[in-house]
């Protein structure tokens, strides 16, 4: 055990996991965690308005009109926990009466299951563990009974908000020093092997930061974003409020004018939605009509919106840093630098300082945005650049298109996979369902294999998309409060 005055953030990598280890690909990228006893091993998603983890059982609620076997959800919930083989579990008669917090989010455009969870949820407590943490015992676990989040974000989720269940309980176990998180993605498009990503807490990483930093208040209320972390993207006289959510599956979700206006410019039609694992992006026809997942191909994560707010979701951050201070209400920004080294900066409250009266607050010498203790619990940031600027962060780092002549767009493309490709490719002309992408050859390219007794065959080359079939549905958007559901297929 730490002692009380060792403020050491702590450090977990969002990296793919393999979730059945008997199935070469089935991969899902996240924070790898443990709970109960004997350990169970499950996947989290970091979610920054959730107070309580969310933790799937055996009834996943997996949406059957696109992931349609019992193998495919347990791959894509992250694994099943078990908590009837956990001799540490105890069930309590709800997350509240477990330690947990009593309310959720519910705010314009959060998920629309959100406001039922803790009403119809289970609850209990028992061993978690995440990275470089020691171990939470008797923590408060939230197990859903309710479809609340739509499918397309899929893992279990872990909990960042205002009023967090799990930094609440690091504070209080002195293995931080204030509910601070940081985080970046990763970058998935490099040459073998791909970049993981970082989450950390109680700090920032300092290596993945370039410049100057962009603070801003969060901001919960009627004029903000239900996660707290909103920001203009365009410059004066063409602004675009948008959303930071990192659990969000793709990079932009605009406006549907904005987006019409990026085809207008590039000179492109999409041919459909994707109903995979990044629901809701547009696909594209390369022009050769060949039916095949293609490596060398670019996805475009964006997807267009409603009158629900626009957001920039975890692909923003493969291009920025972002760290969120729940104790000083603020969130910082900066460019994301790829590196792989590692240079932890601890922040503390006020109350964390008082235990430690030797410590200094400020950052390190050579920091570039050195932290002083504010009159407040908490730390003060350095000044802010303008509002506009935050366009500027990301100019270089991801291919980006102009848009409207006022902004960017990303492209991300698809992740080298790690494995040898096994059997040689077959053709796949034919038919087209707008869950699939066109390629442009299908040399050195696997063909898609349509499922059948397992999720993934072993010469698929991709680990992005599960083969399938799409089916017309409703799907369960975010919330517009009075606003019709989104058709994504009809």
């Amino acid at each position: 055990m730490a002692s009380s005055c060792e403020l050491e953030p702590l450090v977990s990598p969002i990296k793919d996991v393999q979730v059945n280890k008997p199935v070469l690909d089935s991969f899902m990228k996240g924070i790898p965690a443990k709970i109960g006893t004997p350990e169970q091993d499950i996947v989290l998603m970091p979610w920054a308005e959730l107070n309580n983890i969310w933790i799937y059982d055996q009834q996943a609620f997996c949406d059957p009109t696109s992931i349609f076997s019992e193998e495919i959800c347990f791959v894509r919930r992250g694994s099943y926990y078990l908590e009837d083989d956990s001799s540490s579990f105890k069930q309590a008669l709800d997350i509240i009466d477990a330690g947990g917090a009593s309310t959720e989010t519910t705010v314009t455009g959060s998920e629309l299951g959100i406001k039922n969870l803790v009403s119809t949820g289970l609850g209990g407590t028992d061993t978690l563990k995440i990275g470089s943490t020691e171990a939470l015992d008797t923590f408060p676990v939230a197990i859903p009974r309710q479809d609340w989040d739509g499918g397309y974000t899929t893992l279990h989720a872990l909990g960042f908000g205002s009023n967090s269940t799990y930094l609440n309980a690091l504070l209080e176990a002195k293995q931080i020093g204030a509910r601070v998180w940081s985080i970046f993605w990763g970058r998935m498009w490099l040459a073998n092997p791909p970049m993981d990503g970082s989450l950390v807490l109680g700090g920032y990483d300092r290596t993945k930061v370039i410049g100057q930093d962009l603070t801003q208040n969060l901001d919960f209320g009627s004029t903000g974003c239900w996660t707290g972390t909103e920001q203009t993207l365009f410059p004066a006289n063409t602004v675009l409020p948008v959303c930071l959510v990192p659990q969000r599956q793709l990079l932009l979700e605009a406006p549907g004018s904005i987006y019409s206006k990026f085809e207008n410019v590039t000179l492109t039609k999409n041919i459909g939605l994707s109903f995979c694992l990044h629901w809701g992006a547009h696909l594209f026809d390369t022009g050769t009509h060949s039916r095949i997942f293609n490596e060398s191909q670019r996805e475009v994560l964006i997807s267009s919106l409603g009158d629900q707010p626009a957001t920039l979701g975890r692909y923003f951050l493969t291009a920025a840093y972002l760290m969120v201070d729940q104790d000083a209400g603020t969130f910082t920004l900066w460019q994301a630098n790829p590196s792989n080294n590692t240079d932890l900066v601890a922040i503390t409250n006020e109350q964390s300082m008082a235990r430690c009266p030797g410590a200094n607050p400020s950052r390190p010498a050579n920091s570039s945005t050195p932290i002083e203790t504010a009159p407040s619990n908490s730390t003060s940031r350095s000044e802010p650049i303008s509002t506009g600027a935050i366009a500027g962060i990301v100019i270089g780092v991801i291919a980006i298109l102009a848009l409207l002549g006022l902004g960017g767009l990303f492209f991300l493309r698809r992740r080298t996979r790690r494995f040898q490709a096994i059997p040689p490719p077959r053709d796949s002309t034919g038919s087209i369902g707008p869950q699939e992408l066109y390629g442009s050859s299908a040399r050195n390219i696997e063909s898609v294999v349509p499922y059948t007794d397992k999720i993934f065959n072993e010469a698929r080359q991709t680990r992005q998309e599960m083969a399938g079939w799409a089916v017309p549905k409703v799907a369960y958007e975010m919330d517009a409060r009075g606003s019709s559901p989104r058709v994504l297929y009809s």
